[in-house]
């Protein structure tokens, strides 16, 4: 029944201590339905809204999507990954059901289903490639002496790894790589570059064409073009890898199935995008290569329950995995949301606060990953938050609370002095705890966020305590001092990026000012660097969702968040006095 198909996309463990009480499975159904529909007239008695238990189940499958993604972004990006660039591989059971969902939240276009997905871990580990690496350091600047030193040496590794994987059984297409891992020398943080394949003997790149490498992955990780004069190759890694033959997967035929395109089985009525759609309902094993499907539909089988959603494209590889390609615009895909109610949606009030919640937390991730100092790479005494186009704080990860409060007033100083001369691409430093700062050393990085207007859209901070920043004592905090410049240097408003450049020279002469001058000047470059770094990191996911959305739509749920946040503590202090 509709009834049923709705709880068995949405809610299929709504209330899991119903089930196993009894054999009669149709009893637990009645009792699941019951139950939601006395949680559908709760959340509408709540929100004065007239929500079918169509339109909730939906909310929730949206709000579960959402905390899904931001997981996946979170090991994704502590990880160095940028998941736009990869395909999304379903396996169990649920998957097959959220994947075009999670594609489109995460960006991705391309979405596999191999024939076992519901027992692809096992399977995926007995046919795992076979690895053999080698790494070693180098500490040298690099040259082109230095790539035919090394060129040579990993030759030698390859062919001493490949001899190793020889003697694994069934191995085959044995693939070769070299990687260098390279940085700007003084910096601390490096980026992996492929330097060179080939088979026997081992053929580099030019050294042109690496630092062209280099200098892309550095600018789109960073957020501003390094040094590329003084580049120094930290390690060089040898990789040999080699696939193990898979058995054949083909399903096995459908008796009398005809010739030609497939034809659907039946159909069934499903909830999808506010209504309900009648699907087509495909068996697997009457889609041959070539067969293009395209969604809406349903394909089933004896492992998965694979929904295809409007405006994706299903079709079956030679291998038999279903490979589903989405023709639509991920901003194209949020369209319907782009409206002007006076009213949040609960649901999207939720979907946004994940949003929010996301982009900041995958600052701090790179935040962390690319800092030099203990202070931030290890002690993660930094905070991350993103802010509306007045410079009020909307969404602040959870790192160190001192930050919390302080944070908007730099925002809103930075915005005061510079809200005429701002441009694309710049980022400013501050520190002064006269105009918001905490203590000296806690260094402030303010990103404004342009979407193709005269005036940033929305802000981006974060703020880092620095091992030092000058003053009469190392550390920047003596007890004894009598002002707060013998506590280091004062910091109201520098321009630290100028329209994606960082200021290198610039800031180092400003660290080097006054009578107390900052220590360790290296380290300080670094941990800004990581600091802009996380900032452009901020401003890459902030300006992908507000191309789905729209500015007006973001800063309007902006809006509501901070009316549902005094709502929600005035709540609660009534609540202690009652």
């Amino acid at each position: 029944t509709d009834a049923n198909l709705l709880l068995g996309r949405i809610i299929p463990e709504f209330m899991p201590e119903t089930f196993g009480k009894t054999h009669d499975k149709s009893l637990d159904k009645k009792i699941v339905i019951e139950k939601f529909t006395d949680l559908v007239a709760t959340v509408n008695k709540a929100t004065d809204l007239p929500y079918s238990s169509e339109n909730l189940a939906e909310g929730y499958l949206k709000i579960a999507n959402e905390i899904m993604c931001r997981v996946m972004k979170k090991i994704s990006v502590s990880r160095g990954y940028d998941i736009r660039h990869h395909t999304l591989v379903c396996f169990g059971g649920a998957a097959p059901q959220h994947a075009c969902d999670i594609a489109r939240i995460l960006g991705i276009k391309t979405i596999v289903v191999p024939p076992l997905s519901s027992v692809f871990s096992a399977y995926g580990i007995a046919v795992a490639d076979r690895l053999e690496r080698t790494a070693h350091a180098v500490m040298e600047l690099l040259t082109v002496e230095l790539l035919q030193t090394l060129e040579g040496r990993a030759t030698l590794e390859a062919n001493s790894l490949v001899e190793r994987l020889r003697d694994e059984e069934n191995t085959t297409n044995v693939i070769i790589g070299v990687f260098l891992d390279l940085r700007p020398k003084g910096t601390d943080t490096w980026l992996s570059i492929p330097a060179g394949k080939g088979c026997g003997q081992i053929s580099f790149n030019s050294m042109e064409r690496i630092l062209a490498r280099f200098k892309e992955e550095y600018f789109s990780r960073f957020g501003f073009s390094p040094n590329a004069e003084t580049v120094e190759v930290v390690n060089m890694r040898t990789e040999v890898s080699a696939s193990s033959p898979a058995p054949n997967l083909k399903p096995s035929s459908l008796p009398n199935e005809k010739p030609g395109p497939p034809s659907p089985r039946y159909s069934r009525k499903v909830w999808l995008s506010g209504t309900y759609k009648e699907l087509p309902v495909f068996d697997r094993r009457s889609l041959q290569q070539g067969h293009l499907l395209k969604g809406p539909a349903m394909i089933l089988d004896d492992q998965l329950t694979l929904l295809v959603q409007e405006g994706f494209d299903a079709e079956t590889d030679t291998t038999y995995n279903l490979i589903l390609k989405d023709r639509i615009e991920t901003s194209a895909a949020h369209e319907k949301y782009k409206t002007d109610d006076a009213k949040p949606d609960p649901v999207m009030l939720e979907v946004f606060n994940n949003l929010f919640m996301n982009i900041a937390e995958q600052m701090g991730h790179t935040l962390a990953n690319t800092a030099h100092s203990v202070n931030m790479k290890e002690r993660h005494d930094f905070s991350c938050a993103l802010f509306d186009n007045e410079g009020r704080l909307i969404a602040h990860a959870p790192h160190i609370p001192v930050h919390l409060g302080a944070m908007e007033a730099t925002v809103r100083h930075i915005i005061l002095k510079n809200r005429t001369t701002m441009r694309n691409g710049d980022m400013y430093l501050a520190n002064n705890p006269h105009q918001g700062g905490s203590h000296l050393p806690d260094m402030t990085i303010v990103t404004p966020v342009f979407c193709g207007e005269a005036s940033p859209a929305y802000y981006l901070a974060n703020r880092g305590h620095h091992a030092d920043i000058g003053g009469i004592t190392p550390g920047s905090m003596p007890p004894y001092s009598k002002s707060i410049h013998d506590e280091g240097i004062v910091i109201g408003s520098f321009l630290l990026v100028k329209e994606g450049r960082f200021r290198e020279k610039e800031v180092l002469e400003l660290l080097s000012s006054g009578d107390n001058p900052a220590r360790n000047l290296p380290e300080r470059l670094s941990d800004l660097k990581a600091q802009v770094a996380a900032n452009n990191k901020g401003m890459t996911e902030l300006l992908r969702m507000n191309a789905s959305y729209g500015t007006a739509t973001v800063l309007r749920y902006m809006s509501f968040m901070r009316k549902n946040a005094k709502h929600a503590i005035t709540v609660f202090l009534k609540s202690l006095q009652e």
